[in-house]
């Protein structure tokens, strides 16, 4: 397997920001493997709804009839998911299906130059673009797999693994703790004596009245020119009873 010098492990884990950044490069090839996946393939399942056929990729669609049967059309779409899920799976940790995209990109854009499929040849000829680098990709990504550190590369996570006694060097060493909360003394509820001054009889009950519903008349109304309306009061027999204390 091929070795990358820059990715060797160093003393005092002086390689991780080297590999942290190799790591960060890779996610961000294989990311953009993966759109342009999803995009060919979307496009090329809208194609083959119109019965167009793609080299090597209808291959086997072609095995088992024309374009009008529907099982072939079926079975063309699930190669080109396929191919979709495999760029999406080397997005993770199978990072082999990178080079076996490549081999599929470029073997297509090479046998549409003798069978003179223009779309093909765009397709092929974008995917192996993309995946170019396939085999360092999946190489550095094995070696960084087996190197200290992996996936993080956190020096300071890693300080605190070896040692249980860490103490961060960026922390405030003067921190103190906290005192415990003192619990407050309860207050002390002194009940009023009765001095009879401070007694309040309770009101006495009102007999219900029913509502005085007499009837406004020229007769009992006085006419306010100002507003341009009779107004008149009249006189409720609710009274209110009224409580003495005795002292």
């Amino acid at each position: 397997m091929r070795i990358n010098e820059e990715l060797l492990e160093q003393p005092d884990h002086a390689h991780y920001p080297a590999c942290l950044g190799r790591l960060t490069a890779i996610k961000a090839y294989c990311s953009r493997s993966f759109y342009f996946s999803a995009f060919s393939g979307f496009l090329m399942g809208i194609l083959t709804l119109f019965g167009v056929r793609f080299s090597l990729i209808s291959f086997i669609p072609d095995l088992i009839g024309d374009p009008t049967v529907i099982i072939s059309d079926i079975v063309q779409h699930i190669i080109i998911i396929g191919i979709a899920v495999m760029a999406g799976l080397s997005v993770g940790r199978f990072k082999i299906f990178s080079p076996v995209l490549f081999v599929i990109y470029a073997l297509m854009a090479i046998i549409s130059v003798f069978t003179s499929d223009i779309v093909s040849f765009v397709i092929g000829a974008a995917g192996g673009a993309f995946n170019y680098k396939c085999l360092s990709v999946y190489f550095d990504y094995m070696q960084l797999t087996q190197t200290e550190g992996f996936p993080f590369f956190n020096k300071r996570l890693a300080e605190q693994e070896e040692n249980s006694e860490y103490v961060s060097k960026y922390g405030n060493k003067n921190i103190q703790s906290a005192p415990e909360p003192m619990e407050a003394p309860e207050p002390d509820i002194v009940q009023p004596e009765f001095t009879g001054r401070n007694y309040v009889p309770e009101m006495a009950s009102l007999d219900s009245t029913p509502a005085v519903t007499e009837r406004i008349t020229p007769v009992n109304a006085v006419y306010y020119p100002m507003h341009k309306k009779f107004c008149a009061v009249s006189e409720s027999p609710r009274r209110t009873l009224s409580v003495q204390e005795e002292v």
